[in-house]
């Protein structure tokens, strides 16, 4: 008798399936169908466990020095024969759509891409210039460039602004009620605060960031360098993919990269699918 297919999605996020195929694994649970793993420690599972492995708008935050440990892991749990499925921003395109913009003096859209590209990476506070950016568009009512930003980045792009009436203290208890051991990250917070209030002001500018876990870019790539570091990981037959299509034999993405008949987060990801042999 074969064994189930078995689908791991890594870093899930708000977006997973829940059905007894997929297992959906994150640094922190706000959901019984989600179970909480330190991802960059090593992955929870023996070898061969999985005959997919899907990560969407994770690998853009783990430290250069750390993906291909992490990819080698994601190789060994794989059962061969199976796929890797990974969606994140795709630097060549934000780079050819700034220039595009820029070459045509559409100089609100090219400054757009510059904070989408550069503020998740340098940002020190929480939103950074990108959701200021994203507020002055969405008050403006600036229709053409509202229209682009949910093009560039989904449908949902500007959902976070039913949030912004709702007070610090009331975002803390919601998310704790979802999942108690944030408070432990609270206390880490308010620790970094006390400590730095007696450092020098320029030194706490270069050096202390008040963003939130998971918020910030460490690294971006393309469709090349991504390639190199998965066949550096032994992966083979390593493709690019429309976000509706797939090299698996079964439609089992769509749930989570398509909303709407469009990508779920938009037209600026990168979706690349490599074979273990």
């Amino acid at each position: 008798m074969s064994k189930p297919y078995k689908f791991l999605n890594v870093a899930c996020g708000g977006t997973f399936i829940q059905n007894n195929s997929w297992t959906n694994i994150d640094f922190t649970s706000h959901s019984p169908s989600i179970k909480k793993a330190d991802i960059l420690n090593g992955l929870p599972y023996k070898d061969n466990s999985f005959d997919v492995i899907y990560s969407s708008h994770f690998i853009e935050h783990i430290p250069i020095e750390q993906i291909e440990s992490f990819l080698d892991d994601v190789y060994r749990i794989l059962r061969p024969g199976g796929i890797i499925r990974l969606v994140t921003p795709d630097l060549e395109f934000l780079i050819n759509e700034y220039k595009k913009n820029y070459d045509k003096e559409s100089f609100k859209k090219a400054n757009f891409i510059t904070s989408l590209i550069l503020d998740q990476c340098v940002r020190l506070k929480s939103g950074g210039k990108l959701k200021e950016d994203m507020d002055n568009i969405y008050y403006s009512n600036d229709q053409e460039m509202i229209k682009y930003v949910e093009l560039l980045i989904g449908p949902n792009a500007f959902k976070y602004i039913d949030s912004n009436n709702i007070s610090l203290f009331e975002k803390a208890i919601k998310q704790i009620k979802k999942d108690p051991k944030f408070l432990i990250n609270i206390v880490e917070m308010i620790w970094v605060k006390v400590v730095s209030f007696f450092l020098p002001g320029t030194f706490k500018k270069l050096n202390f960031s008040n963003t939130s876990i998971g918020e910030k870019h460490l690294w971006l790539y393309d469709f090349n360098s991504l390639s190199q570091i998965l066949e550096n990981a032994s992966f083979k037959a390593i493709k690019k993919v429309d976000f509706n299509l797939s090299y698996y034999p079964e439609n089992i993405f769509d749930e989570l990269d398509i909303k709407d008949g469009l990508p779920r987060k938009g037209i600026h990801q990168l979706f690349i699918e490599a074979s273990k042999t």
